[in-house]
C-alpha cells in the first residue's frame, strides 16, 4: 500500500511543532545537551532497524524516525507541561495506528523505540537518571514490591494465554495508560489517586519515575525478545524475582555479599530461585543458568537501575541462546 503523502506531511508538521516547543521549554544555553537525546534516539533506532532488517523501505524508516524523535520529548513534557505531554502522546498513538495500518510489522519497532527514546529522554526530565534511589524505608519497599509482583503475575498470564502479538499490544496499552495517568496526576498532591500512588514512591524520586523505569525494562524485553517463553522469564526476573530479592533481603537480614554490602546472600538466592522455578516449565534446565546469571548481575553494585540492567541482560542471554 503506498504511503499517503498528505498524512505524512501533517505528521511531519506536528512533529516539528512538538520538537520546537520542547526546545522552547529549555534554556537556549543548554541546546546541545537537550539535542543529543533526540539525535541519539533517531540514530539508534534507525541502526537497530537496519541491523535487525526489520523495516525495509523509506516509509518504514520515516515512521521509526518519527517515533524515535518524539519519544525522548515525553519525559520532559511529563515533568514540565502536562498538556504538551498529552498532545505529543496522542500524536504518537496516531502515528502508530497509521504505521500499523501501513504495516503490521511496526509493533515491535515501536516498542523498541519507546524503550530507546524514553531511556535517552529521562535525564532531561530533571530526574537523577538511571540511578538507584534510596531504599531505606522498608514499608515503602515492601508495598512497591508487592504491587510489582502482582503486576508481574498479570503480565505472565497475558503471555501464557495470549499469542505474543496480542500480549505485546496489551502491554503497550497498559504502559501508555499508566504513562498518561502519571503525567496528568503529577503535581496534584491533593488528588486521592496521587496520594495513593505516592505511597509507592521513594522519598527522593520523581513521582512516576519508578513506573517509567519499569516500563522501559518491559519494553526492552518485549521489543527484542520475540519468544513468549523467554519473555515470560524476563518478566519473572524484572517483576517477581527482583521484588522477592528486596523483600527477603529487607525482612530476613542475613549475611551481606562480600562484593556488595548493600545486598544479602538470602536476597540473591531468592532472586535465583524465582527465575529458576518459574522458568523451568518454560525452558527446562536453561532456567537455572538464566537464574544464576541474572541473580549475579542483580547483586552487583551499579549506578544503573536494575530494571534496565536486568532487561538488557535478558536480551543478551536470549541472543546467546539463539546462537547456541
Amino acid at each position: 500500500m503506498p504511503i499517503n503523502l498528505i498524512v505524512v506531511s501533517v505528521f511531519l508538521l506536528l512533529d516539528l511543532v512538538s520538537v520546537l516547543y520542547y526546545f522552547r521549554l529549555h534554556s537556549a544555553k543548554r541546546f546541545l545537551e537537550r539535542t543529543y537525546p533526540v539525535v541519539l534516539s533517531a540514530i539508534t533506532m534507525i541502526g537497530i532497524a537496519v541491523i535487525l532488517n526489520e523495516v525495509p523501505g523509506v516509509p518504514y524508516f520515516f515512521m521509526i524516525g518519527s517515533f524515535a524523535v518524539l519519544l525522548p520529548l515525553l519525559p520532559s513534557y511529563f515533568v514540565m507541561n502536562r498538556w504538551a505531554f498529552v498532545g505529543t502522546l496522542v500524536l504518537l498513538v496516531a502515528e502508530f495506528v497509521y504505521a500499523i495500518h501501513f504495516s503490521g510489522e511496526m509493533l515491535f519497532p515501536f516498542i523498541q523505540a519507546f524503550a530507546v527514546g524514553t531511556l535517552y529522554g529521562i535525564p532531561n526530565a530533571g530526574s537523577t537518571g538511571l540511578a538507584n534511589h534510596s531504599r531505606e524505608n522498608k514499608a515503602i519497599e515492601v508495598r512497591r514490591d508487592i504491587v510489582q509482583i502482582m503486576m508481574g503475575v498479570i503480565l505472565l498470564l497475558l503471555f501464557y494465554y495470549l499469542d505474543v502479538f496480542t500480549a505485546a499490544y496489551s502491554i503497550l496499552i497498559l504502559i501508555f495508560a499508566g504513562y498518561i495517568s502519571g503525567g496528568l496526576l503529577l503535581g496534584r498532591k491533593h488528588n486521592i489517586l496521587y496520594k495513593a500512588l505516592s505511597t509507592l514512591e521513594r522519598p527522593d524520586a520523581l513521582f512516576g519515575i519508578g513506573a517509567i523505569y519499569l516500563a522501559i525494562g518491559t519494553a526492552i524485553i518485549v521489543g527484542f525478545v520475540h519468544d513468549a517463553h523467554f519473555i515470560m522469564i524476563g518478566i519473572a526476573a524484572l517483576f517477581i524475582a527482583d521484588s522477592l530479592a528486596t523483600i527477603v533481603g529487607k525482612n530476613f537480614d542475613g549475611i551481606k555479599l562480600f562484593y556488595n554490602k548493600r545486598k544479602t546472600v538470602s536476597g540473591t538466592i531468592a532472586f535465583f530461585a524465582a527465575v529458576a522455578l518459574i522458568g523451568y516449565p518454560l525452558v527446562g534446565y536453561y532456567s537455572i543458568m538464566f537464574g544464576a546469571l541474572l541473580a549475579l548481575l542483580e547483586s552487583v553494585d551499579s549506578r544503573l537501575d536494575d530494571n534496565f540492567t536486568i532487561a538488557l541482560a535478558m536480551v543478551s542471554l536470549y541472543a546467546v541462546y539463539l546462537i547456541m
